[in-house]
């Protein structure tokens, strides 16, 4: 079952998104997903369909680019990332979805973290832009529920690929 919460509302203990005891690595927990996206709606179904497929995950959803990169910030900075993936609508208020993922990949330890392009854009310059940048997947947000599962068979390879606490090769 998946669970989502927000920055704002986390605890000091199992629900700071910063903490790396909240991962899914180490002590069996599922593991956390960032969200950013503005749309609510949007992260909320992702969540259902996660728990309808029997993916466990925890999603932590931020509803801007500022937002997210400060929690990237304080994850690169602990001893293990505490997030699995990052998933990240290209039209973010503050900092866009490029530019936020064009800084992860100029870090060491956030180049490393399996992100996915999530978005309404099938522009074909967009996709060109965000792939240069070389996210794990660009996907566009599906119609309908049926596509959202279709979604969460993505979800699932990738983490089993990447797991948690991506951390630069040795």
């Amino acid at each position: 079952m998946s669970r989502m919460s927000e920055p704002q509302a986390a605890s000091p203990l199992r629900d700071d998104p910063a903490d790396p005891a909240a991962t899914g690595a180490p002590g069996g927990e599922p593991p956390v997903l960032l969200v950013a996206d503005d749309n609510v709606g949007d992260a909320l179904l992702l969540e259902l369909a996660c728990a309808d497929a029997g993916l466990a995950v925890r999603i932590v959803q931020v509803r801007d680019g500022a937002q997210a990169w400060a929690l990237l910030q304080a994850a690169e900075r602990a001893p293990l990332c505490p997030y699995a993936l990052a998933m990240i609508d290209l039209n973010l208020p503050v900092v866009d979805g490029l530019e936020l993922l064009a800084r992860m990949r100029a870090t060491q330890v956030l180049a490393h973290l399996p992100t996915i392009i999530y978005t309404t854009s099938t522009s074909p310059a967009d996709q060109a832009r965000a792939l240069r940048l070389q996210p794990s997947a660009y996907v566009v947000k599906p119609p309908d529920y049926r596509g959202l599962a279709l979604v969460v068979v993505q979800l699932r390879a990738l983490l089993a690929a990447g797991g948690a606490g991506a951390r630069p090769p040795a």
